[in-house]
């Protein structure tokens, strides 16, 4: 018998849903426990009632993963889980704060790059030479990795919210006031109202309510009130052109090639 093909429903952080093409019951597979990888799947799988084998397809997995939470984001509103809502959306704006900071120091610092492209440090390429590279960022404090200019003696990896914002805002200070290449992707110049909007959000305030000892129940009224915060990340993302470091660690390019301005640091 030929084997039947369903196509992925909705494809999440955690999980993938899709309905068995056999029985037509919908299946829910962790993308750890089930599937035992974080990348896009195009495999056989079995269903969890009737046990028959089909094919799954179209599974799609962004470049960055402060997209998969805010891809989340319209399923847990529909469900009503507003709690897990500001979860989703605070833990994206760190991501995606984190990254676009690893980007710019790391990814594209041609001070780490030798002159093939590759990743170069301690006599080693690519990903020896790129994991001690940020280990080593990791362990650096915010008034070593500024020059002093955010006087604050605290580790980069123990940077909470607040911290990690204000190092992403002098990072990207330049990109604030000079317009990017990449602008010209975008249908409207929103970067005054973007870097406003992540300067003063409250999510994280919002997201130690409901965690501490406060308990705090969001209402829909509370994610309503992020929903400029949400397009401001998709803006910003392409914008500063976010990605996963893989996509950079796999980009041979020599330094000088880079069209994204590198601050002095």
């Amino acid at each position: 018998m030929k084997k039947l093909t369903s196509k992925i429903k909705k494809g999440t952080y955690e999980n993938i849903f899709m309905d068995c093409p056999y029985c037509g019951r919908e299946c829910i597979f962790n993308r750890i426990s089930d599937l035992k990888t974080i990348m896009p799947i195009t495999q056989d799988l079995k269903c969890e009632y009737c046990e028959k084998i089909f094919w799954a397809s179209y599974d799609r997995v962004t470049e960055a993963k402060y997209k998969w939470f805010l891809n989340d984001l319209s399923l847990l509103k529909k469900n009503k889980n507003y709690g897990l809502y500001i979860l989703a959306l605070c833990q994206a704006c760190e991501i995606f704060m984190h990254q676009a900071i690893i980007n710019k120091l790391i990814d594209i610092n041609p001070e780490y790059r030798n002159d093939e492209g590759y990743f170069y440090h301690n006599n080693k390429i690519c990903a020896d030479a790129y994991n001690e590279i940020y280990n080593s960022f990791c362990e650096k404090s915010l008034k070593d990795i500024t020059k002093n200019e955010l006087d604050d003696g605290i580790k980069y990896k123990k940077c909470t919210f607040d911290k990690l914002r204000n190092l992403f805002l002098w990072v990207y200070d330049d990109a604030r006031k000079n317009k990017l290449p990449s602008l010209v992707k975008l249908r409207e110049d929103k970067i005054e109202k973007n870097f406003c909007i992540l300067k003063n959000t409250d999510i994280n305030k919002t997201r130690n309510n409901m965690v501490h000892k406060n308990a705090y129940r969001p209402s829909i009224d509370d994610i309503q009130k992020y929903k400029e915060l949400v397009k401001c990340l998709y803006w910003m993302g392409s914008y500063l052109d976010v990605k996963d470091s893989v996509e950079y660690l796999n980009r041979r390019k020599k330094p000088n090639s880079y069209d994204v301005e590198i601050i002095n640091i």
